[in-house]
């Protein structure tokens, strides 16, 4: 159990001679001309294996930003990652940067990423970028909801009904047997409901159980491979008393496209049906309202508003099912929250076709009235724009909640003016999202081949009711929130700052380009998104960066043009014709093609281009290795009778394998490749030969040897207030006999830690009189004895000299008789110390004012 103790110190900062005013220290990130090598600064990275709900943090040595930009969310993301992974950055600290995914990771994917230095510091900071990778665990739990079902005709009995949810898809006979329900008895059956056998979740039902005087706790667990941390997995539940009839917890039940608002009082058993329950409960301020029950459920249906608090109290008496009664009066006050004033886009699109009429929707919920603001771009200026904006719906770009329009479209002013200004009233709905649709016809209808922003506005007075954060004398139709941060209070000016504007691109056009990068140039695709079909004969300009026009192409009968593109400067297309602007940008946005596999070898030489890949990245000796290719001359598919020449050879240099085949259709070829069990493991090389031209491509060949050894460390997560480490350590053959008199290398490697427990995350637990540097301690090297186990007890160095926390890694490897090894690591946390005293930083910038009384709390955890 925790204990902490709050102290308080007073500190007298007294000095001779003159006072000086101080100046606030400026932060190492905010120090332009000054290198910044995050390699160094950079102290925490994501750790090697990742949950797959878990955010990722960058932490650094020193604050990196001041004090009053935590909790920014960075306008850009600063972060990379192959696969590529959707989310935003928020300074969670002045030394914290965290990631935060969109969605749950990709299970088991490795991914690498990078943090861009210039992104996220600014271009004119002299920083280099940081690279670091992670797996995410190829398994994990992701939650476990259920209840106690009552048994019909059972008298105090239940069963307990689940669903498991996991990561990745489970073996269902495998599950069957690591899937663990205890009881107070010991073990007990569970009846699998899924019938597929793999599948994403898994749902369970309990033997009958029988209720009793007191509760009862059941546990459900499955071993640690269904976890990332590789720790096993728990879940406890609580089965109440027979004679325990109690609330066991209370929500809103709203249905947003209802006119009334719900709430429930969710008990631990069936309530009494069919009787008059409205006697038990009473509701302060009064008000109309009607009482139902559902289950376990008392569920309350009024006149309820929002904003407003009232208590409810359930009286003593109130029956259950089986014959309990509330043995007490259950008095609790609740309220409903009025949604956020917000406004959205309906579509993420920038191209505004002639058949859509113009029209344009978008959503809002508690805003009862927007200003629209429509700037028309010339079309001459269109290349000035694009050299600030991307063509995207800016939207759904994270925000930074500290400046106005921080999501907007820039240099507006510049590049076009304003041709359309008004209020628009929406809906006084509250709470209920509403669509609304906007006609620019009138605006849009004779300026086909221009580019519009449309800017949608509105502040704390135009929401559905008056803003208040007081529930005293609370008015009907006023809107009520709870007081927040000057940022997230819809009734101050900072929460309109990012939340309050809303601008989207439109394009008025008929035509769609598709623009592929390659090593020969620029490959556009135009269609009519009218009739889906090729745009033929059009006219299309490359431009570079500083709108020098550098190449003029028209479009075939497939819609499509080429551009070479010599200097790789070219940075958008742009053609002006009658049905409409025809634009888009080089660099646009990639297509997501994370989800496939898009690896292989490419090639062109003078007119001939070949893409060559095989069945799988890497072969075993004795495999036949599927070789296909395809080829294309002058970017159109070959003659089905041109012939192509396979040759490989194997590491050695030796020619393995040769023949001809001819083209088949639209260019494709496939050899068949046969290796023998006695081939040599590398790298073998593929030549294949298309009239004089020759490509190549690298084909790995090796030999997997599985382990045959499982090394089992039964060592305790933490060690508190000692420097002795003990355990066992069991190593066995996989077929299970013991790994007997095997050579055995233990190691730990010691690492400082930062102590932060959660409840006192803003103090400093850390003493700057000690050092630790990293060292690695040499355990144990020997033998195992004859039933393979090896019994830890060994002295760790030094860890009272940690500045606060010690992480170590026990680093296991066994050698087989024949030279091949195992290895294996355990994590553990050292507590050197009964109790650590931890310093609230008070001091902004690390400066005190010289004379004045400062009162720096103290806390002392155990």
């Amino acid at each position: 159990m925790k204990r902490a103790m709050l102290l308080s110190a007073v500190c007298l900062l007294i000095a001779c001679g003159k006072k000086e005013e101080t100046v606030p220290q400026k932060t190492v990130a905010q120090e332009l001309q000054q290198q910044l090598d995050l390699d160094k600064v950079i102290i925490r990275t994501p750790p090697a294996i990742v949950a797959i709900t878990a955010p990722l943090d960058i932490e650094f040595r020193e604050p990196m930003i001041p004090s009053h930009l935590k909790g920014t969310v960075l306008d850009k993301s600063p972060f990379t990652f192959e696969p590529d992974i959707g989310g935003h950055a928020k300074w969670q600290s002045q030394r914290l940067l965290r990631f935060i995914p969109d969605e749950n990771l990709p299970a088991g994917e490795r991914i690498d990423g990078t943090l861009h230095g210039k992104v996220v510091f600014g271009q004119q900071k002299k920083v280099n970028n940081f690279q670091f990778s992670f797996k995410v665990a190829e398994q994990e739990v992701l939650s476990l909801e259920g209840d106690f079902d009552v048994v019909p005709g059972e008298k105090n009995s239940v069963k307990y009904t689940g669903t498991i949810s996991f990561a990745q898809p489970v073996d269902l006979v495998k599950i069957k047997d690591q899937l663990v329900f205890m009881g107070p008895g010991g073990e007990l059956e569970l009846t699998f409901l899924t019938r597929e056998a793999q599948n994403y979740r898994v749902k369970v039902v309990s033997e009958l159980l029988t209720r009793k005087v007191k509760g009862q706790n059941f546990t459900f667990s499955l071993p640690g491979e269904y976890m990332a941390n590789k720790k096993k997995w728990e879940k406890a539940i609580f089965l109440p008393g027979i004679d325990v009839f109690r609330v066991m917890a209370h929500m809103d039940m709203t249905n947003p496209e209802s006119d009334q608002l719900v709430y429930a009082f969710r008990f631990n058993d069936p309530i009494k049906a069919n009787i008059d329950l409205s006697g038990f409960l009473s509701i302060t301020p009064e008000i109309a309202y009607q009482v139902s029950t559902k289950g376990k459920r008392l569920i309350v249906q009024g006149n309820f508003v929002s904003g407003r608090s009232y208590e409810a109290k359930i009286t003593k008496g109130f029956p259950c099912e089986f014959g309990a009664k509330l043995a007490d009066d259950y008095t609790t006050k609740f309220s409903f929250n009025n949604t956020k004033p917000e406004v959205k886009w309906l579509s993420k699109g920038v191209y505004l076709p002639s058949d859509n009429n113009y029209k344009l929707q978008f959503k809002s919920v508690n805003v009862g009235r927007v200003h629209i603001s429509v700037t028309e771009i010339y079309s001459q200026n269109v290349g000035f724009f694009v050299q600030t904006n991307a063509l995207v719906d800016q939207s759904n770009r994270p925000r930074n909640r500290y400046y106005y329009n921080a999501a907007t479209y820039q240099d507006l002013s510049r590049v076009g003016e304003g041709i359309f200004n008004k209020k628009l009233e929406i809906d006084t709905q509250k709470n209920k999202w509403v669509k609304t649709e906007l006609d620019l016809g009138l605006i849009f209808k004779e300026k086909k081949n221009s580019a519009f922003v449309v800017k949608l506005n509105f502040g704390s007075k135009d929401l559905t009711g008056p803003c208040v954060n007081s529930r005293e004398n609370l008015q009907e139709g006023a809107l009520f929130y709870e007081h927040d941060d000057y940022y997230n209070n819809p009734c101050s000016y900072g929460y309109y700052n990012s939340r309050g504007n809303l601008s989207k691109l439109l394009i008025s056009s008929d035509i769609g380009l598709t623009v592929k990068k390659a090593d020969d140039g620029i490959h556009t695709f135009a269609t009519d998104v009218l009739t889906a079909r090729p745009a033929d004969n059009l006219t299309l300009n490359l431009y570079n960066y500083y709108n020098e026009l550098l190449e003029t192409q028209r479009t075939d009968r497939n819609g499509y043009a080429h551009f070479s593109n010599k200097n790789k400067k070219g940075s958008y297309i742009f053609a002006n014709n009658p049905s409409g602007l025809a634009l888009i940008k080089v660099n646009q946005p990639l297509w997501q093609l994370n989800n496939f596999d898009v690896a292989g070898s490419s090639g062109g030489k003078q007119g001939t281009d070949v893409f060559m890949y095989t069945d799988r990245g890497v072969h075993r000796p004795g495999d036949t290795i599927h070789f296909s290719a395809i080829i294309r001359m002058n970017r159109t598919a070959p003659p089905e009778k041109q012939p192509v020449i396979l040759k490989v050879k194997n590491p050695k240099g030796q020619v393995v394998h040769e023949s001809r085949t001819n083209c088949g259709f639209n260019g494709h070829v496939y050899f068949s490749i046969e290796t023998d069990l006695s081939d040599p493991t590398g790298d073998w090389r593929a030549e294949l030969s298309v009239g004089d031209k020759k490509f190549y491509k690298t084909l790995k060949v090796e030999t997997v040897k599985p382990n045959r050894l499982k090394i089992a460390m039964d060592v305790p997560s933490e060690i508190h207030a000692q420097n002795i480490l003990t355990g066992t350590i069991t190593t066995k053959y996989l077929f299970g006999a013991p790994a007997a008199n095997l050579k055995i290398r233990i190691n730990v490697d010691l690492t400082s830690q930062r102590f932060r427990p959660d409840k006192f995350s803003d103090y400093n637990f850390s003493t700057p009189l000690k050092k630790y540097a990293r060292r690695t301690h040499s355990v144990f090297d020997g033998k195992l004895d004859p039933q393979g186990v090896h019994q830890l007890n060994t002295t760790l160095p030094d860890p009272k000299q940690a500045p606060a926390l010690l992480r170590a890694i026990l680093h296991t490897t066994v050698y087989e008789k024949g030279g091949s090894f195992v290895e294996e690591r355990q994590p553990l946390t050292i507590y050197p110390f009964d109790a650590f005293v931890g310093i609230k930083g008070i001091f902004q910038w690390r400066r005190a004012k010289i004379g004045e009384n400062y009162e720096v709390p103290i806390v002392v955890v155990n």
